[in-house]
């Protein structure tokens, strides 16, 4: 450019939404759909954009979302991420009733995390005692027992300490997702 010239004020919007990736058609059907879609409706509409992508130019050019909208997200988000439809589901095997791993499991946690020597047993991470980091993992899913409260105490079979494995909460996270599998040493052989 050339100094001394001067753009007319349609180039230079048009410059300025081209070099953020909305250009003035598509950012009018950002504002004709944006207050009344939902994120993954919208995803729909501009697929090269990500999810975040949208909400960013939204937020930068003054686009909301009307009530009606946000209401239809909640309730939308609230059904995803209850019983089936939701990444932890283990298929409604027990409900969370405050003691969900039973009365011993405070003890039995301590003593697996000493055992362990306060390291986790994939990536041998050391963390301090009290680190909220150390997770203790079942090796036969705790749901598995089927530990009905008053009932049974199958609770102490699933909390025994050969059940039990210290691992940091990254390697727990992956293994509770099938990422990684849990490779034992036969230290570690569960026997009911």
């Amino acid at each position: 450019m050339h100094k001394g010239t001067h753009h007319s004020e349609e180039s230079k919007i048009k410059i300025r939404y081209s070099k953020d990736g909305w250009p003035p058609e598509r950012l009018e059907l950002l504002r004709r759909y944006y207050p009344y879609k939902t994120p993954w409706e919208l995803h729909a509409i501009f697929p090269d954009k990500s999810i975040q992508a949208i909400r960013v130019a939204a937020s930068k050019y003054g686009i909301q979302k009307t009530q009606d909208t946000m209401a239809r997200i909640a309730r939308e988000l609230g059904q995803r991420k209850q019983g089936p439809n939701n990444s932890q589901w283990k298929g409604g095997r027990w409900a969370w009733d405050g003691h969900h791993y039973g009365p011993d499991w405070s003890r039995q946690r301590r003593l697996a995390k000493q055992r362990d020597n306060h390291t986790c047993q994939i990536c041998h991470a050391k963390l301090h005692r009290k680190s909220p980091r150390l997770h203790c993992h079942h090796i036969i899913p705790f749901a598995d027992f089927g530990w009905i409260p008053s009932e049974n105490d199958n609770y102490k079979l699933a909390n025994q300490l050969n059940n039990l494995i210290s691992l940091c909460d990254s390697c727990h996270l992956k293994v509770e997702h099938g990422s990684i599998p849990l490779q034992l040493p036969l230290t570690f052989a569960v026997s009911w």
